[in-house]
């Protein structure tokens, strides 16, 4: 994509320095963001895919000390000028589960191995298979805050069609199996997939917003910010 400035003014940028155009859009239970990174040569300017991302104002409190956060991620595909439709395969669904354990005594743990199990259920105390639930593999981070973190990544497409006729799906965090095969659940909530469906819509209109940001990018996109020790 190459974007032509205003002839009329004069500017001094030096080459090859990104300038970052971010657009934003308040739907009232959340907020999108939208960016594109444009990089300018001697004759031209280019432009990163565009990235889009969808997180809800409010987080999920599942236990003392413990909420979920959830956004929804897409990405432009770098040789797509132009579509019409966003189709839910291309977009992910991201859930990071955070545990403060600053505010509980004990050396706080980081899970070697788990995964995040999903059931067609309300209930996320029931008693269930691991062999009904949608599953995937989970990524731990712990910090010397005292904070262990998870996340886990799901197609939207998928997620929406094992929950459908569902607002909401039981979740729980399992362990590896021990020598005998047996699991533990490690924690376990609710998750409102219903606050997942109709969004894309306004990834189109995003994108329109991104391009007549970058159209005017020497005046309304910013350089990156960078820290000097």
């Amino acid at each position: 994509m190459t974007v032509l400035a205003t002839p009329s003014v004069a500017y001094s940028d030096p080459v090859g320095v990104s300038r970052s155009c971010i657009v934003t859009m308040d739907v009232g239970d959340g907020e999108w963001v939208a960016s594109r990174n444009l990089t300018e040569s001697a004759s031209e300017v280019q432009a990163s895919r565009d990235s889009f991302s969808f997180e809800p104002k409010q987080a999920i409190a599942f236990q003392p000390n413990a909420i979920l956060r959830w956004e929804l991620d897409y990405y432009w595909p770098v040789k797509a000028t132009d579509r019409k439709t966003i189709e839910d395969s291309d977009i992910g669904v991201l859930l990071y589960f955070s545990f403060d354990f600053s505010k509980e005594q004990g050396e706080p743990k980081k899970p070697d191995k788990t995964w995040l199990h999903l059931f067609r259920s309300v209930n996320p105390n029931e008693r269930r298979l691991a062999a009904t639930s949608l599953y995937t593999d989970m990524w731990w981070d712990k910090f010397s805050s005292g904070k262990v973190s998870g996340k886990a990544a799901i197609p939207l497409d998928h997620l929406l069609a094992f929950g459908q006729g569902y607002d909401v799906l039981a979740w729980d965090i399992q362990s590896a199996p021990d020598r005998f095969g047996a699991t533990q659940k490690l924690a376990s909530g609710m998750l409102p997939i219903s606050a997942m469906r109709n969004r894309k819509g306004a990834i189109l209109k995003l994108r329109k917003m991104l391009d007549k940001k970058a159209a005017r990018y020497k005046k309304e996109c910013d350089f990156p910010i960078t820290v000097s020790q």
